[in-house]
């Protein structure tokens, strides 16, 4: 696009308001891709003659804006050039706990003092959909340029520089939920919790298996669809003959209570049917819903857990937490993951959801 009445390049971060995006481009079933659309299709999606809007915000300013944006009063900001993470604890307009964080700017975090050249439209530019911040902005500039022309421009430069665009999800903006408790089980010290450790050990070393649990309160819409969830955890370090443990996440179908659980007991007073969460009947299903092998240490791990989290926003599956254990209990090897007691809080570990 033309930014400051040359193409310069001046601009790094883009706002529009969610309702401003009308409808979505959809291939027909059968469609042989890449797929053409056309001048009608662009304008389904914006159909407002809303024209793009410049001016300079300080990074204070867009972190307030993300801050409000997940409220969902008005939907996310749909944005381009940051990438950040949302939290609002009823996936509602209505929410007790709301927050925006990791922004992100072209890789780095995002400087509160720092001025960035931001493009909006003119919507949202004089304080549309209550994001009054959009107000104070400076070196303003109405360019008075459609958004629908500025994407169709772009589609014709990115298909002749670039070639066919890709559908694929970007995930600028990640639903995270960072709110967790977590704790480690073993098997030679099972009346003890470890509910206060930095780090949750998985594997067999020395006196015999560790085992971790981790329990991410979820409570989205009862009908929100789950389009994906990965639960991630950070390996910190290993110990034995190698770090590369295969880890599996299972579905822990007993009620636990972190802070009390042991190796014998899920809750005070309230023993596994088979010590170390054992039974697949009654403490956790027989099978995994996720496996992978770590090897690399000061690594995240993704581990894919979207059907169960499907299951604990329906209801048909209680949310009693994830166990994570050794597929292979004699391998003298074991993997360190950390908790959210971890000294450093941007390696604590995260339910992160793509919902609708």
């Amino acid at each position: 696009m033309y930014d400051d009445g040359v193409l310069n390049g001046s601009v790094q971060v883009g706002f529009t308001n969610a309702g401003g995006l009308r409808a979505d481009i959809k291939a027909p079933a059968g469609a042989v891709l890449p797929y053409s659309i056309t001048w009608g299709d662009t304008f389904t999606v914006l159909p407002f003659a809303n024209t793009l809007f410049l001016m300079d915000l300080t990074g204070a300013q867009i972190q307030a804006l993300l801050d409000q944006s997940a409220t969902l009063y008005k939907g996310i900001l749909q944005s381009s050039g940051i990438t950040w993470r949302w939290f609002n604890d009823c996936g509602c307009a209505s929410p007790t706990k709301w927050s925006a964080f990791d922004a992100r700017v072209g890789g780095k975090l995002l400087d509160p003092t720092q001025t960035y050249r931001v493009v909006t439209n003119n919507f949202l530019a004089p304080g549309g959909d209550g994001f009054v911040t959009f107000k104070d902005g400076t070196n303003r500039w109405d360019t008075y340029y459609d958004m629908q022309e500025g994407l169709n421009e772009y589609i014709v430069w990115y298909n002749q520089t670039v070639g066919p665009i890709d559908h694929e999800v970007e995930g600028r903006a990640l639903f995270t939920i960072l709110e967790v408790e977590d704790t480690e089980i073993r098997r030679w010290e099972a009346d003890t919790s470890f509910a206060d450790g930095a780090l949750v050990e998985v594997g067999t070393w020395g006196y015999g298996p560790r085992a971790g649990i981790v329990q991410f309160p979820v409570t989205l819409p009862a009908n929100a669809v789950i389009d994906a969830a990965s639960l991630q955890l950070f390996e910190a370090g290993w110990s034995g003959l190698g770090h590369n443990v295969t880890v599996g996440a299972y579905a822990i179908l007993r009620p636990v209570t972190v802070a009390e659980a042991t190796w014998n007991n899920s809750q005070a007073g309230n023993p596994w049917a088979i010590p170390g969460c054992g039974d697949t009947t009654l403490d956790r299903r027989a099978n995994p819903e996720f496996t992978l092998t770590t090897g690399n240490p000061r690594y995240w791990h993704a581990f894919d857990v979207t059907a169960l989290v499907q299951e604990w926003v329906k209801g048909t599956t209680a949310n009693n937490g994830v166990l994570f254990k050794s597929e292979v209990e004699q391998q003298e090897r074991s993997v360190f993951f950390a908790s959210s007691e971890y000294s450093d809080t941007s390696v604590h570990p995260r339910l992160v959801i793509q919902w609708h």
